[in-house]
């Protein structure tokens, strides 16, 4: 990866291609994920920092989902912030919410695994992590997360991002 200092839209599209999701800068879907690929033109809708956290976000959902889950828009979870929200959604709320939270930690996971630097991580954690309340709880999801997605779990990455945590969580 490229230095983290001021992500670009290399870097971005770098982030898709690694874990080979396919994307799209022609795309006029409502979806960030159409069910097809990523809609770059709402992955730009903020600033590059934020396009860079989505784009780990949505490598973190795919990772997660199953394949029938890839083919519905926004994974089928809905309720995404550019979407038309809950009338979309294909599973249950409590699915939606514990995929939602492991998707948190993995994208973190990502990040780190890929030299994100501690305090582009911890913006990341201030902005994104209102999931955790407690460190323990990271600590389940962050293992449950790496279970799903066939991911070695990585005791020095998780020590990293708790430490991070603990200075947002008191």
């Amino acid at each position: 990866m490229p230095s983290w200092k001021e992500p670009t839209d290399k870097m971005i599209l770098s982030v898709f291609k690694k874990h080979g999701l396919p994307y799209s800068e022609d795309s006029y879907s409502e979806y960030l994920w159409t069910g097809k690929h990523v809609n770059l033109n709402l992955v730009y809708r903020f600033d590059l920092n934020e396009a860079m956290g989505d784009a780990y976000h949505e490598v973190a959902h795919y990772m997660l989902a199953s394949k029938t889950a890839r083919k519905f828009p926004d994974f089928g979870l809905g309720n995404a912030p550019e979407s038309s929200g809950y009338k979309k959604r294909k599973f249950s709320y409590d699915f939606v919410d514990k995929q939602e939270f492991q998707c948190t930690a993995l994208e973190f996971d990502l990040m780190l695994e890929d030299g994100a630097p501690k305090n582009y991580l911890l913006f990341m954690l201030k902005t994104r992590c209102w999931h955790y309340s407690d460190i323990k709880t990271f600590k389940k999801i962050y293992i449950q997360a790496c279970k799903r997605s066939r991911r070695d779990i990585s005791l020095e990455r998780l020590n990293t991002l708790t430490s991070i945590l603990k200075t947002i969580i008191r």
